[in-house]
């Protein structure tokens, strides 16, 4: 048998793949290598990543081929021996040799081969770890054949640094995520806990609110009040205003003296008897007035709220006298209460409400005359009259339902008596009847006695029967002395809502004009000296007083002490 024919006889299923070890090895061998270069050329990480994966995966499937190559090869080699030995007992020393020597050669190369994958194995190991090094990405599992889902499992573990695992930082994202998750939850539980205790404090707060307005709105409410008589511009007042500290009039000075007892009253009210003028063609004294528009301001500047001024004067320079009095408190101080006088028919209902404290306190003003002069036909509204006492009187019974307290002005009465008339004393009580707290009462330009008055009705009501005099250049010294109601109202919530107000203190008070040769000014009684009495006009006129003199008049007219 020749040797060729010994060859394909050793090697019967030569023409197969499978059993094409040296070839398919070197196949192998090459394809790493060229993957191993290019993975060590591309320099990119992803791309010694897939070369990495392929070689391995490339190693894989050829150790297990070359392995089965090799037990099919042995397998071949003893079935081929036996068959030889069978078919000839002869054999060449020459073929045995040169048998022995293709084996060597077989065993040779398969040490080659192993040494070779060792070395592959070692740079894969190594290229993966600086792969693993170089790459934030997690690097895929050895085991995964690269672009597919299924895993092969390993035939041998590498050792050394081949043996380290890539960091994978999966894992890191998801601790952080279940970290964040938890902090999340935690602060929500704490914010809630915190919206909680935040809420059951402002529910605390409102609690707490809620209990003292309830108690506040059960606390007394009050208001102190003042009330003082007639101003009178006299000629005398009105020159010695003019030209003063470069105005054309200035009545400042007339209050000066009061300003800081005027101040603590929750409301104050004064009488302007005469007309407000702004033409200095209208301006003047007796018998029919004209007040420069300067003494409101002064008036303002004392402290005044409230100006009355239904008054038998109120005619004296005719119907534009009235609502030029009127337009100038509407257009330069809205924030007074006029009383008694009005351009509109509208505005003409008889009772004026202002409100102080939480305390309403509804007020009327009426005049007994005009001196004379008559309204003009349907302009009869401008002057609250006193012959519409019923109409007043219903607007008062109106009014009652609405204030907490009323309060009538009434200017009449017999001009210098110092008792009162029995008009006067049936008026107050009318108006005590229809409702009224309080009567005060002006025009006779002294002071008249205050009382307590029951009426037959058995209604309750004070009586000032008259303030006299505020400020005046009169030449007596009863004309000179006035008196301020003074009182405090007091309003007392109940539980069940309702409210009882009343007049918890009142006393009558002496004021004093003094005036001389320069000046016309406002004092307390007990503020005046009888320093100020010598120099007064009155005094110099030829009939002196002391204060004391006029603390007497005071006590022999009003009943009370000063």
């Amino acid at each position: 048998m020749s040797d060729s024919r010994s060859s394909r006889d050793e090697y019967p299923n030569y023409g197969s793949n499978a059993n094409r070890p040296r070839t398919s090895t070197r196949r192998v061998l090459v394809e790493d290598d060229r993957a191993y270069a290019y993975s060590r050329q591309s320099g990119g990480s992803r791309s010694r990543d897939g070369a990495s994966r392929e070689r391995n995966a490339n190693q894989d499937r050829g150790t297990t081929r070359d392995r089965d190559r090799d037990r099919n090869s042995n397998s071949a080699r003893d079935r081929n021996t036996g068959r030889e030995r069978s078919r000839s007992t002869r054999a060449s020393s020459s073929t045995r040799e040169s048998s022995r020597s293709r084996n060597a050669t077989r065993t040779s190369a398969a040490s080659s081969r192993n040494a070779t994958r060792d070395r592959n194995a070692t740079r894969t190991s190594a290229a993966s770890s600086r792969t693993s090094m170089r790459s934030p990405r997690a690097a895929a599992p050895r085991g995964m054949r690269s672009g597919s889902g299924s895993s092969l499992p390993f035939t041998t573990q590498p050792s050394g640094a081949a043996a380290k695992l890539p960091f994978d930082w999966r894992l890191l994202v998801i601790a952080a995520a279940v970290l964040v998750l938890v902090i999340a939850v935690a602060s929500c539980a704490v914010n809630r806990n915190a919206q909680a205790q935040r809420e059951a404090e402002a529910a605390k707060e409102l609690e707490a609110a809620n209990a003292a307005a309830a108690a506040a709105a059960l606390e007394p409410k009050t208001v102190s009040f003042l009330a003082v008589g007639d101003i009178v511009a006299h000629d005398e007042m009105i020159e010695q205003s003019k030209g003063l500290n470069g105005k054309a009039y200035d009545f400042n000075h007339v209050f000066e003296p009061m300003l800081s007892r005027l101040a603590p009253y929750d409301l104050t009210s004064v009488t302007q008897e005469t007309p407000l003028v702004s033409d200095e063609s209208k301006v003047g004294g007796y018998p029919v007035f004209g007040t420069p528009v300067e003494m409101g301001d002064a008036i303002v500047n004392a402290g005044f709220d409230i100006v009355t001024s239904a008054t038998n004067h109120s005619m004296d320079q005719g119907i534009d006298g009235i609502f030029d009095t009127v337009n100038y408190w509407k257009n330069n101080h809205p924030e007074i209460t006029l009383m008694g006088l009005h351009d509109k028919a509208e505005a003409a209902d008889g009772v004026t409400f202002i409100e102080r404290n939480g305390i309403k306190i509804a007020m009327t003003d009426l005049t007994y005359d005009l001196n004379g002069f008559v309204l003009p036909e349907g302009q009869e509204y401008a002057v609250d009259m006193l012959s519409e006492l019923d109409a007043i009187c219903k607007n008062v019974e109106a009014a009652n339902s609405e204030a907490d307290i009323t309060i009538c002005y009434v200017h009449m009465g017999e001009e210098y008596a110092t008792t009162p008339s029995d008009e006067q004393r049936e008026v107050a009580a009318r108006l005590i009847d229809a409702g009224a707290d309080v009567v005060l009462g002006s025009h006779v330009h002294v002071v008249q006695p205050m009382e307590e008055v029951t009426t037959s009705a058995g209604n309750k009501g004070i009586v000032y029967y008259s303030l006299g005099n505020y400020a005046s250049n009169q030449a007596n010294v009863e004309n000179m002395l006035g008196g301020a109601a003074v009182l405090e109202i007091t309003k007392t919530p109940h539980e069940d809502g309702s409210a009882e107000t009343s007049v918890t203190s009142h006393s009558f008070v002496p004021v004093f004009c003094h005036y001389d040769y320069g000046t016309t000014q406002m004092y307390f009684l007990d503020d005046y000296t009888d320093e100020l009495a010598n120099t007064h006009f009155i005094t110099q006129y030829g009939n002196p007083f002391t204060v004391d003199q006029v603390k007497g008049i005071w006590q022999d007219i009003t009943g009370q002490s000063a």
